[in-house]
């Protein structure tokens, strides 16, 4: 994904023209348009009356690009949100815009215009304008799954919008890991251990053979989550997947690592409450869509949570969930909470979401003895606070 803020000019003119005469080749088609005034019919007729009411600012037009990777496979409605998302960090929320989608270059892109003053002839604040256009870019990438700055096949875009878990009956073994990486490295992730635990819930395992360089060996699982296919290594793949790894991580560790967790720690408390064992509270987690590691020590203490969560697609070690700590799953088991006839002290196989109706069966009712919960839809963000 490249987003791209034009050059401004002491005029709208240039910026229309150009969507314009695209509009009217056949090249481009407007998709979008917002916050037209209200007496008035057209984008056109309200950007003249914003212009208008303009007096000493110099920068009156705002003309952005989005360009999507050819792999990044958004849709029209998701470039849209991302479009309202981008517009609301830089502060033009209010002011009217339109979307073009163009057509015209073998690959498909966006142009926003805008004005840069408001209804009262206010300059809408620019200052380090594309600075942080590009930190709302890293932000977001993580909401819409996209690679910043990758346009082409060869560089890392993912593959596509949902990935299947690992299928051992598929002969293609090398294509389904090659494509299983690249979709994990959309994620957000700030570990070699946190990358191991995601890979793992689409069935797949990593081995480090080698720290420098890093070279990483890769296997499939299957649904019990056993090593099931030969070693996979770089030559079988399309790509460096070290380098993808090492590239993720460091634009991963620029956002902070509780971004998400605010509705997942809700969610957490509610399932250790309702849970009645370790393998009912992973069931419980999966069912929203979040895959959950518990590690104990040598002692069988609970020692490390992590979770997957596959709807803000990050991983978060149990330190960045500000509501839950490690007491409250040692409590949930010391206290009685976990019955002992349904514990299991062992982790179970990384099954993800494709064996959980076997998680649920396993507890002889799960879904009534979990108060509905699995009922209970999880709320989407509809928008990022900058």
């Amino acid at each position: 994904m490249v987003i791209k803020i034009m050059a401004s000019s002491p005029t709208m003119k240039s910026a229309l023209e150009y969507n314009d005469k695209k509009v009217s080749q056949g090249d481009a088609e407007v998709i979008q348009t917002a916050n037209i005034d209200a007496d008035l019919n057209t984008f056109h007729d309200t950007i003249k009356r914003y212009e208008k009411r303009n007096f000493s600012s110099k920068e009156l037009s705002f003309h952005m690009s989005v360009n999507p990777s050819i792999t990044e496979r958004m849709s029209e409605e998701e470039v849209k949100e991302l479009v309202s998302d981008i517009m609301e960090g830089l502060g033009y929320a209010k002011q009217p815009y339109a979307i073009y989608r163009h057509d015209d270059i073998g690959r498909v892109h966006y142009h926003v215009v805008s004005i840069r003053t408001d209804s009262n002839g206010r300059k809408i604040p620019s200052r380090q304008e594309n600075r942080r256009c590009l930190l709302l870019q890293e932000t977001l990438s993580m909401k819409y799954g996209f690679i910043v700055g990758c346009t082409t096949n060869e560089q890392l875009d993912r593959v596509q919008t949902y990935m299947a878990r690992f299928t051992p009956a598929k002969a293609d073994t090398a294509v389904q890991i090659d494509a299983i990486i690249r979709y994990c490295c959309t994620y957000r992730f700030s570990s070699y251990n946190q990358f191991s635990f995601l890979l793992n819930t689409y069935g797949v395992s990593v081995t480090e053979v080698s720290k420098l360089p890093l070279r990483m060996v890769f296997r499939g699982l299957d649904a019990k989550g056993k090593v099931c296919t030969v070693p996979i290594s770089r030559r079988d793949l399309s790509f460096d997947p070290a380098k993808m790894f090492e590239a993720r991580i460091r634009e991963c560790n620029k956002t902070k690592a509780y971004y998400g967790t605010g509705e997942l720690s809700e969610l957490c408390s509610e399932c250790l409450v309702e849970s009645l064992s370790q393998k009912h509270f992973r069931a419980m987690m999966a069912a929203e869509n979040v895959d959950v590691k518990i590690a104990r020590n040598n002692d069988g203490l609970i020692s490390k949570v992590m979770f997957v969560d596959h709807e803000t697609k990050s991983v978060h070690n149990l330190s960045d969930l500000k509501d839950v700590s490690l007491a409250d799953f040692r409590n949930a088991e010391s206290l009685g909470q976990w019955a002992q006839r349904y514990n299991d002290t062992k982790q179970e196989p990384l099954v993800g979401m494709a064996t959980l109706g076997d998680l649920l069966s396993s507890l002889g009712g799960g879904r009534s003895q979990s108060k509905d919960i699995y009922s209970k839809s999880r709320k989407k963000s509809k928008g990022m606070k900058m």
